[in-house]
């Protein structure tokens, strides 16, 4: 018989951490679970991005329309750049450099120099191509024929 004041026996902790051991178990599972269906949903596009990208013009634009002479206009100062067919181009003064790329993007057309890149994001017209730097600098490429 046990006496009232006396310290439970070891027999009765045991069952009792091992409802608990196994209900954490399962709740740590679950949570982990629950964590990982949340994150993969997070990361699917909006049904609103995946649309609107389908809607730009640079989707449409051709790859043999864009080589030839171009018109560089930024702050006011204009220089001239020539983009080849094999995406390389030069630059105003004729040098090339293994870094200097241009590329269409599903959203814009990309010009990697040696140490920047110019997005232009906008076409206003067949050859006309606009974009705006993150301090808010308005650039374009005009094609010159």
């Amino acid at each position: 018989m046990v006496e009232v004041g006396a310290a439970p026996s070891r027999k009765s902790t045991v069952p009792i951490l091992v409802v608990w051991a196994v209900s954490a178990s399962c709740i740590a599972v679950a949570s982990t679970i629950v964590a990982i269906v949340l994150f993969v949903q997070t990361r699917k596009p909006p049904i609103s991005q995946s649309t609107s990208s389908s809607s730009s013009p640079f989707l449409e634009l051709q790859e043999s329309s864009i080589p030839g002479r171009y018109k560089l206009v930024e702050k006011g100062q204009v220089s001239f750049i020539t983009l080849n067919a094999d995406h390389t181009f030069n630059a105003k003064d004729g040098r090339t450099y293994p870094s200097y790329r241009w590329e269409i993007l599903h959203d814009g057309l990309l010009i990697v120099w040696q140490k920047s890149t110019s997005r232009f994001d906008s076409i206003e017209s067949p050859g006309v191509y606009t974009g705006v730097k993150p301090n808010g600098t308005v650039f374009r490429l005009e094609k010159v024929e």
